[in-house]
């Protein structure tokens, strides 16, 4: 029938709103005559230690039983195993963990964008969060020329085109480039969330690496998180203490 397969899903957090909206396309376009063939079109897609696991022991049960869920009730049933309880919460905890780090300025901003659509947080907030998050790098050109916005949508778009400018720079003068970052590693891929429906988890790789080497790799991305942190903390200090020195405040003056 050109049904679309609606892939395979792990039991991530971030792709379950994605991989469910598919999975009921599929079932309506496929139209199964049986509520075992609906189950079973649901359980097959689920992998990986936590839902492949819970997908096993639900088919042996409804088969030991021969009695399978209707369409209603298995709906509930995964969403209450594999959704996030609230999405606000979830989406607002991961505003305060992101971090540019070694990711392109148009991936982060994508990334930042979903999370804070689904945190559903006033512009103040995310602004915070994202300044935060941000390298220093950029937030400081954005201040020397003055492009910082009051709201989120233009400001993000003001992000992108400096950081993209850049980045560019950086790639014209060096044949090993990695903005910000200096890991020669890829940065983490993340899938929509929808962008990836919600993404996929904050810093998690699409490439498998060995154990060291993935324990190095979080070290690094963690430093590079840490320093450029500590670099916006100084720009923004400094800018402070220049606006006081000429605004007469204090240093002896």
């Amino acid at each position: 029938k050109g049904v679309s397969d609606p892939g395979k899903y792990d039991g991530s957090i971030s792709r379950f709103e994605e991989w469910w909206s598919k999975m009921k396309a599929y079932w309506q376009l496929a139209n199964f005559a049986t509520t075992s063939q609906d189950c079973l079109a649901v359980w097959t897609q689920l992998e990986g230690p936590v839902a492949g696991a819970y997908a096993r022991a639900r088919i042996d049960s409804c088969r030991a039983s021969t009695m399978y869920p209707d369409m209603v009730a298995l709906e509930a049933e995964i969403k209450a195993k594999f959704r996030p309880i609230n999405n606000k919460d979830w989406a607002k905890a991961q505003l305060q963990k992101i971090c540019q780090g070694s990711m392109h300025t148009e991936e982060f901003m994508a990334k930042f964008g979903v999370l804070a659509m689904l945190a559903g947080a006033s512009d103040d907030y995310t602004i915070f969060m994202l300044e935060q998050a941000m390298c220093p790098d950029i937030l400081q050109q954005i201040f020397i020329q003055g492009r910082r916005k009051a709201t989120l949508a233009k400001y993000i778009a003001e992000l992108r085109a400096v950081g993209g400018a850049l980045e560019a720079a950086h790639m014209h003068t060096s044949s090993r480039f990695m903005f910000p970052s200096s890991s020669s590693h890829p940065s983490p891929s993340v899938g929509t969330f929808g962008g990836s429906g919600i993404p996929m988890e904050i810093g998690a790789a699409s490439t498998s690496w060995p154990p060291n080497r993935l324990k190095l790799r979080k070290t690094l991305n963690y430093n590079s998180c840490r320093a450029c942190h500590l670099k916006m903390q100084a720009f923004f200090y400094n800018k402070q203490i220049n606006e006081m020195k000429a605004q007469g405040k204090g240093f002896g003056q």
